[in-house]
């Protein structure tokens, strides 16, 4: 018996009224004792499953900031694209650029930023992130707004008629916003997305657990922890392929899309104002294929084996894009009618490339499984102490390829033309899948556990 548990059952044995005490497993592992003083009595603790996460309010919490972040997100990833395809024109390189540069952070920032976090509270890093990049994405409506009031105000300021190459451009910015709105992907779209990011951060703001940060008074530099990330993928050769794989698949996935918009008008021959929903439309389609990639992902590990999983899931998905290089039958079906959304809505009948719907359903279910594998067997291999700077690192190494990709794809598109660009990079995305298919992955059964389970939790501060 524990002191503290000693502490009780003598105090109890002082007194003279008659209560039961119940054992307390942590305490004590013997049958119930009765003792006096109702006071101090411990209800039996009743050994059963653990609950669910979602009795949990702070992971309830979590979960909805995320999921608002991640649906907000929707709205800039069709309104960005739309806006730059088909009201300012963007060429095939400056589409590259644009790609470079959102995923730019990644290539300069994942490594010290992971290390730098790690030595830190999580959850006000977060809502001070959702609050600039809600702030971000609001400046994307504010200019068009400003763009529109001042082609009014214009007249106004001056004594006379007002016609000069200003106003042209003015009449040029005001009459194509002004169709544009009418598309899902607009500039009003971006709205959505920042009152998204405020929102999440809210519920980030209602969560009451408190983080506990590691003090060491011996913590290494952000160098040297960076230096140990590394060597921690770049020393075992499962890691080691798993990111050479992903940040191949990462570097060419990213000039199919890219491109995907320029293509869809050029390639598969969409009319430009029905490019945005099409493609959303495929995407919402390609959606069920990861929602059945994740149902399944599990289960074919357990009845293929992980490594087999992890191979097939690659090449399935790389060879998605494959298909937008044939001319399938095209699909009908019934949009709303953008040109008469306001004041009624009406629909038509538009043809689907029926390419566009393989391409993003193989390659949505292909990558889910493939993530749910890798990163179940990235986890299991890595000690906890090291979880943080290893997917610090695989981020870096991964993600980092996404803004190399995007320019190249920019670059050869503007060379060869966008089907050509598309074409390279789909088949260049079969080569991801050698990586673990000449590796020691292609012989795993299943995911191993020894390395996970000699670590206990009490080594999960940053050494």
């Amino acid at each position: 018996m524990s002191g503290q548990f000693l502490q009780l059952y003598s105090f109890c044995i002082r007194q003279s009224r008659k209560v039961t005490i119940y054992r307390e497993s942590r305490y004590y592992d013997g049958p119930p004792i009765r003792c006096d003083e109702r006071l101090f009595v411990q209800q039996q603790e009743v050994q059963s499953k653990p609950l669910s996460l979602w009795h949990h309010a702070d992971f309830r919490r979590l979960w909805i900031s995320d999921t608002i972040s991640q649906f907000g997100g929707q709205f800039s990833g069709w309104a960005i694209p739309t806006i730059a395809a088909f009201v300012l024109g963007a060429t095939p390189l400056e589409f590259g650029i644009l790609t470079a540069a959102g995923m730019a952070p990644w290539l300069l920032f994942a490594l010290p930023v992971g290390t730098w976090v790690d030595r830190r509270r999580r959850r006000p890093i977060m809502i001070v992130a959702n609050i600039g990049r809600a702030i971000a994405l609001a400046s994307i409506p504010a200019a068009w707004f400003f763009r529109n009031v001042s082609f009014s105000l214009l007249p106004s300021s001056s004594n006379g008629p007002v016609f000069s190459p200003f106003n042209l451009g003015l009449l040029y910015i005001s009459g194509t916003a002004i169709q544009l709105v009418t598309l899902p992907a607009s500039p009003l779209a971006c709205l959505g997305d920042a009152v998204g990011f405020l929102s999440s951060s809210l519920f980030l703001s209602r969560i009451t657990r408190e983080e506990i940060v590691p003090d060491n008074p011996n913590k290494p530099s952000v160098l040297s922890q960076m230096k140990e990330g590394l060597s921690v993928v770049f020393g075992d050769t499962r890691l080691r392929s798993i990111a050479g794989s992903t940040s191949t698949s990462n570097f060419f996935g990213t000039g199919v899309f890219t491109l995907i918009f320029l293509f869809a008008s050029q390639g598969l021959k969409i009319d430009p104002n029905y490019v945005p929903i099409i493609l959303a439309v495929g995407a919402s389609i390609g959606s069920l294929g990861a929602l059945l990639g994740a149902f399944v992902a599990g289960r074919l590990g357990r009845l293929l084996g992980v490594g087999r999983v992890i191979i097939i899931s690659m090449f399935i998905a790389a060879a998605g894009s494959l298909f937008l290089a044939y001319d399938v039958p095209a699909l009908a079906i019934p949009i709303p009618a953008l040109s008469e959304i306001f004041p009624q809505i009406r629909f038509t009948t538009v043809s689907i490339p029926t390419a566009l719907i393989i391409f993003f359903v193989l390659t949505s279910w292909g990558s889910v499984v493939y993530n749910v594998n890798q990163v179940s067997l990235r986890q299991a291999i890595v000690p906890l102490k090291l979880q943080g700077r290893m997917n610090a690192t695989m981020r870096f190494l991964v993600w980092g390829t996404i803004p190399l990709g995007g320019i190249t794809a920019g670059i050869l598109g503007t060379v060869y033309g966008v089907g050509t660009a598309v074409t390279i990079a789909a088949f260049g995305g079969l080569l991801a899948g050698l990586w673990v298919l000449f590796s020691p992955v292609r012989k795993l059964r299943e995911i191993p556990m020894n390395q996970l389970a000699s670590t206990t939790p009490g080594n999960t501060t940053t050494s």
